[in-house]
């Protein structure tokens, strides 16, 4: 039991230790280089596509606000019309007694 434990230790601190990474192989470096290429490239195409579709819904907007700005400045909205005749109050005589309107019993 105490030499698995003692082996088991031992692989465990050689494993744990830090190698570089080191594609000695050209051809796989090369393979590996071209591949993050065309990921950087996909990745930057798919950006610009969505920067230019947020750019064309922001200049619609604009262009939209101007034409109605526009539009609301060039509408002609006439003025009121003047009365020709002031207003002039109904005058009650102060002799028409009214008649109540229901009957009040006493």
């Amino acid at each position: 039991m105490q030499k698995i434990l003692y082996s088991f230790t031992i692989l465990c601190f050689l494993g744990c230790g830090e190698t570089p990474l080191n594609i000695s192989n050209t051809k796989i470096a090369n393979a590996l280089n071209q591949r993050k290429e065309e990921f950087i490239h996909s990745q930057l195409k798919i950006c610009k596509a969505n920067i230019n579709s947020e750019a064309q819904k922001y200049v619609d907007s604009l262009v939209s606000a101007e034409f109605l700005l526009v539009l609301s400045d060039s509408v002609f909205f006439p003025d009121r019309p003047i009365r020709e005749t002031p207003f002039v109050p109904v005058v009650v005589p102060d002799t028409i007694r009214a008649n109540p309107i229901f009957p009040i019993s006493n």
